[in-house]
């Protein structure tokens, strides 16, 4: 959709929208992409949807997501908070998701999540 829009630097997927799945490499080396909040109703992230978007910071990711697909935020060199609303993993949560990212990358959950990690990295309750 936006693979490799170098300026891109905002997009609002409306809550309105009929959109449930971001596809792959959707935003695959939007450079300039700080911040991205997937809204409620969205329920798969394919591989490398924001692979390689190296300004990207935070993202927030809603309890709707089930499926987040491999290396889907490989090399996302400044990612720094990662905040998933859900209780429990998604049922596909692929371990290279995070690939390549920040060791000091948190990855925020509710303190009712079920469970120590998401996409195997250790989460923050």
């Amino acid at each position: 959709a936006f693979y490799s829009c170098k300026l891109l630097q905002s997009i609002t997927i409306p809550a309105t929208a009929t959109v449930t799945n971001i596809g792959e490499s959707a935003f695959y080396s939007c450079e300039k992409i700080t911040s991205f909040i997937i809204p409620a109703g969205i329920t798969t992230i394919k591989q490398q949807t924001f692979h390689g978007c190296s300004e990207l910071m935070t993202i927030t990711i809603p309890e709707s997501v089930d499926y987040i697909g491999g290396q889907t935020f490989t090399y996302s060199s400044n990612l720094q908070t990662v905040t998933f609303k859900g209780t429990k993993e998604p049922s596909t949560c692929k371990t290279d998701a995070f690939k390549n990212v920040p060791t000091s990358l948190v990855i925020n959950v509710p303190s009712n999540y079920e469970g120590t990690t998401f996409c195997g990295k250790t989460v923050k309750k």
